[in-house]
């Protein structure tokens, strides 16, 4: 591997120098067409102005207008010879495909045409706007209305639960009633957690409501609640799993399950 490597280094090393070699030519040709002296001319014959340039005296003719016409070929033009004979089959072989390539184009556009030509025109088939797609284009601008004055509403606050006076365990009555509609017999206090306390002082007080009798629930107009009964074993399940993240309610399970199975294990 380390015989490789050395080969491949001394490679590199090779073609590194190589290209500093022809760099360094480069820029010295450069620095001596800058040193010679340049010149131009310009002269007017047989009606042809010509514009020629050059380097040390020595001009040669880069602009003719108008262009003088090239001689006559000749009549018999000797064939070419050596690298003239290769040069003038690659321009025949180029012209032949050019020659091929413009009839194959020009055989397609006519294919096209005539497919064109002889494809019946079927008539332009017109929109209609039923009921149904109406009341459909209707219900989604009244959608777009709702969300975008929806999301620039400003919301009333209120704060419910930590209000300065007010019991949590009446406050915890109220609320159950009015988000699910229930009065309980029973409210057993399951003690207070702290929601952010590295940067919140609110906390939170955890009830659980036994002996519940379910109403209609009646909660604030700016509330949408959707009210739905859970085993409490498949609560527990859902706050283990990771599907309920929810502080507030992940604790709460886990406190009346661990009430509940001291309360077995005193029995």
């Amino acid at each position: 591997m380390g015989a490789f490597l050395a080969a491949l280094g001394a490679v590199l090393l090779f073609i590194l120098r190589v290209i500093g070699i022809l760099l360094l030519v480069v820029l010295i040709l450069l620095v001596l067409l800058l040193l010679c002296p340049f010149c131009a001319d310009l002269c007017w014959e047989h009606g042809v102005l010509t514009v020629k340039a050059g380097a040390l005296g020595i001009t040669f003719p880069v602009f003719q207008y108008p262009k003088p016409e090239p001689p006559p070929a000749p009549e018999n033009p000797e064939p070419p010879r050596g690298f003239g004979k290769v040069k003038a089959k690659f321009a025949a072989w180029r012209a032949e495909r050019k020659r091929k390539k413009a009839e194959e184009k020009a055989r397609k556009k006519a294919a096209a045409a005539a497919a064109k030509a002889n494809k019946p025109a079927q008539p332009r088939k017109k929109a209609k706007i039923t009921l149904e797609i109406l009341c459909t284009m209707l219900k989604g601008a009244g959608t777009l209305t709702k969300a975008v004055f929806g999301a620039l509403r400003i919301t009333k606050i209120q704060v419910r639960l930590g209000v300065r006076g007010e019991d949590p365990a009446a406050a915890a009555r109220r609320e159950l009633s009015e988000e699910t509609g229930a009065s309980c017999e029973t409210l057993t206090p399951l003690g207070e957690i702290l929601a952010s306390p590295g940067g919140f002082t609110e906390v939170l007080h955890l009830y659980m409501a036994t002996g519940l009798t379910f109403g209609s629930q009646h909660p604030d107009e700016d509330e949408f609640i959707n009210f739905e009964r859970v085993p409490f074993d498949a609560l527990l399940d859902r706050c283990l799993s990771g599907e309920l993240r929810d502080g507030k309610t992940v604790a709460g399970a886990l406190k009346v399950y661990a009430l509940r199975t001291r309360k077995k294990e005193e029995k």
